[in-house]
């Protein structure tokens, strides 16, 4: 019989040994630390420490008040006299300037408030003459101007270029409907007596802007630079004006001679009789408007009173717009 072996393994106990010491190290431990966390729990927090507070700044002192000493005046024997004087010189001159600047301004406020009152009359003479013309009615009409177109017409030429469009405007506001054609006459010497564009409506306008764009006031005739007589062709341009192409429509018919000359004495009768055959349908009127001489207003007062038409005495020959509107109203 095997018999057992009495050798005592060492391994064993020593582990048996080590954890033991690790268990009772363990509990040594926790019984210490345990008591450490009790005494940590219960110590109450330190009480926090007030934040310090900034101080207050200085309040400045008041500084005294200086009061300046009195100062004494001169006396008289000790002043510059030569300064006072410069002084009031410089003063007076300073005086005389703001009175006349007081003035000029009272003079201009004197000017601005006629010149107020001149625009507020000017501003009710114009409603006046709105309303007035509001109130004219003219039915259909055509009008054929028949101007001088010589050398002395310079200024009614221009004048009529400048206004033709204006015054197509303003007969667009008087009638229903208007129809404008105009005649050039000059002297019988002239290579060209006679330059007419037929009546159109004011719609077509361009056209007779044109033609009395390209009108010149002519000085030169055929033989000569100089034109020896006076009168001028007025009757022929007469006839021209009475063949033009008046429309069917027009109910008022006008043939305004615009002039400075009275018509070749053989021929003045002529012009009244045509006129006065023109004008014997009702409705058809041959005005005259005299520009710059007085000579021949006998026979523009004449020719008007056969033409049944109105004579304007139109020798500043301010405006065409104003002559032509003459010459039609109040007919």
């Amino acid at each position: 019989m095997k018999q057992r072996s009495r050798e005592i393994n060492i391994f064993s106990i020593s582990a048996l040994d080590l954890f033991a010491s690790a268990l009772g190290a363990f509990i040594l431990m926790s019984i210490v630390f345990m008591v450490f966390f009790k005494m940590t729990a219960q110590t109450p927090a330190p009480p926090a420490q007030p934040e310090p507070q900034a101080e207050a700044p200085p309040v400045p002192e008041c500084p005294e008040v200086q009061v300046p000493e009195p100062v004494e005046c001169p006396e008289p024997s000790t002043v510059d006299a030569e300064a006072l004087a410069a002084t009031q010189a410089d003063l007076a001159a300073c005086e005389a300037r703001l009175a006349g600047v007081e003035a000029q301004l009272a003079g201009t406020e004197a000017q601005m408030d006629a010149l107020a009152t001149y625009c507020a009359q000017m501003e009710r003479r114009a409603s006046v003459l709105e309303a007035a013309l509001l109130d004219v009615r003219i039915p259909p009409l055509d009008i054929v101007i028949c101007i001088d177109i010589t050398g002395s017409m310079s200024q009614q030429i221009q004048g009529l270029k400048q206004e033709i469009n204006d015054l197509a405007r303003v007969l667009d506001r008087l009638a229903p409907s208007v129809g404008i054609g105009v005649v050039a006459y000059g002297d019988r010497r002239f290579e060209r007596v006679i330059e007419k564009h037929p009546i159109v409506p004011t719609s077509a306008m361009r056209t007779l802007q044109q033609f009395v764009n390209a009108l010149e006031p002519k000085r030169a005739t055929l033989f000569t630079n100089a034109n020896p007589d006076f009168p001028e062709a007025v009757d022929r341009g007469l006839a021209e004006a009475i063949a033009m192409n008046w429309r069917a429509e027009s109910e008022r018919r006008y043939i305004i001679v615009v002039g400075d000359a009275a018509a070749y004495p053989e021929k003045e009768a002529s012009a009244y009789a045509r006129a006065a055959r023109f004008a014997a349908t009702p409705g058809q009127h041959v005005a005259a408007v005299m520009v710059a001489d007085r000579d021949y207003e006998r026979f523009f007062r004449q020719l008007a009173a056969a033409g049944q038409g109105r004579f304007v005495d139109d020798v500043g020959g301010q405006s065409m717009i104003a002559a032509v509107l003459l010459a039609i109203l109040d007919v």
